[in-house]
């Protein structure tokens, strides 16, 4: 993920948001991250683990002046910078132990950071990481408008192709692994475009997720529970997030005023994570919104991408729209409560 864009295709996370006037609904404000940047300089969130440890990346000349990215690792007010500046950042994902692991593009490369040490892994674009540094992405080899795009876990030796059964097409993608070694993901056409219904596998074995009416779901993360969220086309051809659980697909719906809703994470309490307009927290059937710091249809655009339970309730972490620059995006968390269910 870009920290101008926001847009990695497999997790759908950026969907073309759509500014509500009007509609009041009481929100969770926003934490912003003190980095070590200019306050109008752009930053964004991939994940947040249980200890309250954000990876992200923020805008930065590399040694060369050359523009590009710098990965960060924050924690209470402290930020550790991972590697050097100077390249795109496809995506992050950090694990329970502190370990990051992320894509970079031209060309695409996946590393580990561990405590430190940087050790490039494979060639893929990653989405997930559990515990056991057992990393799940997806393979893209491009052509011109196609190509191939296919589900992998790595786990310490050569990339593995998953190959899930079952779909309408013959490409997939890997986006979130849980602890068990359970992975959920969708299909894809040759563009890259969803189809057919999302995916859970585990060891081998594909069990399609179904499809709440319409053509295709996605699931996009899954706990440790083997509960699955993700999104897909309703029987009304609106786009609404998911749960899936005990074999069972269920729409979340819409928070309040939304016409769409697209789940992200979900944690080990069974919170869900996502976006409409704005981003979201889903438990126990209610929606809370969490405020992005958007005023007016100008800013840019707030997004959720990750969430943790600490035990004593969550961290959710995304972007926020800047407030020293509203045209850009800085890393933000929300943090809530055990108890944050708000219509």
């Amino acid at each position: 993920m870009s920290v101008r864009s926001a847009t990695w295709r497999p997790l759908g996370i950026a969907l073309g948001f759509v500014w509500l006037a009007g509609v009041a609904v009481a929100q969770v404000p926003p934490v912003y991250l003190n980095l070590p940047v200019p306050p109008d300089t752009s930053s964004a969130t991939f994940g947040v683990n249980s200890s309250g440890q954000v990876v992200g990346a923020f805008a930065a000349k590399s040694a060369a002046q050359t523009f590009g990215e710098q990965l960060f690792l924050w924690q209470n007010g402290t930020t550790t910078l991972i590697g050097q500046p100077g390249r795109t950042i496809l995506w992050a994902a950090i694990n329970n132990l502190g370990q990051v692991v992320f894509t970079v593009d031209h060309p695409i490369a996946t590393y580990l950071w561990d405590n430190g040490t940087i050790t490039q892994i494979a060639d893929f674009v990653v989405s997930s990481v559990n515990d056991h540094t057992v990393v799940a992405g997806c393979q893209e080899k491009l052509v011109g408008n196609g190509g191939v795009r296919e589900s992998v876990i790595w786990n310490g030796g050569d990339p593995f192709l998953i190959k899930p059964k079952g779909g309408q097409a013959l490409f997939s993608c890997a986006l979130g692994i849980n602890n068990t070694g359970q992975v959920a993901g969708g299909f894809y056409t040759a563009v890259g475009a969803s189809t057919s219904s999302g995916y859970l596998w585990a060891n081998g074995n594909t069990t399609l997720l179904g499809t709440l009416g319409g053509a295709y779901t996605l699931g996009t993360g899954i706990n440790d529970a083997g509960q699955v969220v993700g999104f897909g086309v309703n029987a009304n051809s609106a786009i609404e997030a998911f749960l899936w659980q005990n074999g069972v697909i269920q729409g979340l719906g819409f928070p309040q005023g939304e016409t769409f809703s697209s789940a992200v994470r979900i944690d080990a309490a069974g919170r869900i994570v996502g976006n409409s307009s704005l981003p979201w927290v889903w438990q126990n059937g209610a929606f809370t919104k969490l405020d992005g710091g958007c005023v007016n249809q100008s800013c840019a655009l707030p997004f959720a991408t990750g969430i943790a339970d600490t035990g004593s309730g969550a961290i959710a972490s995304g972007s926020c729209t800047n407030p020293a620059n509203p045209a850009k995006l800085a890393a933000c968390i929300w943090n809530l409560p055990a108890a944050n269910v708000r219509k």
